[in-house]
């Protein structure tokens, strides 16, 4: 997996903030994939990371698969919580304290 960073710098101040994320297809992606609620994505397309993901309801219970154990509106957010984590590894390996107020 690596990542790309493009940082620029507006004259008011603001900060425009471009990440791309490559994970090679593996166990990795497929983690990636589940938690962004994608079910097959090409290389190189770009993805919005949505608000939030619904939650499969399904449940295993001694190998069986239990149909109907979550709502089937249950959903968890993402979108919050990608971002105060790109917020907090910013801050962490650069110094940076960053608001994410949108994404394109």
């Amino acid at each position: 997996m690596y990542s790309n960073v493009e940082i620029v710098v507006l004259r008011d101040g603001a900060v425009n903030l471009s990440i791309a994320i490559v994970v090679p297809d593996s166990p990795l992606a497929d983690i990636y994939r589940r938690t962004l609620g994608v079910s097959e994505v090409n290389t190189v397309e770009e993805m919005q990371i949505p608000y939030e993901v619904k939650l499969k309801p399904k449940l295993k219970l001694d190998g069986e698969v239990l149909d109907g154990s979550i709502s089937s509106d249950a959903a968890i957010t993402v979108r919050k919580d990608f971002y105060e984590a790109i917020s907090r590894d910013f801050e962490c390996s650069l110094g940076l304290k960053i608001n994410i107020i949108d994404s394109k």
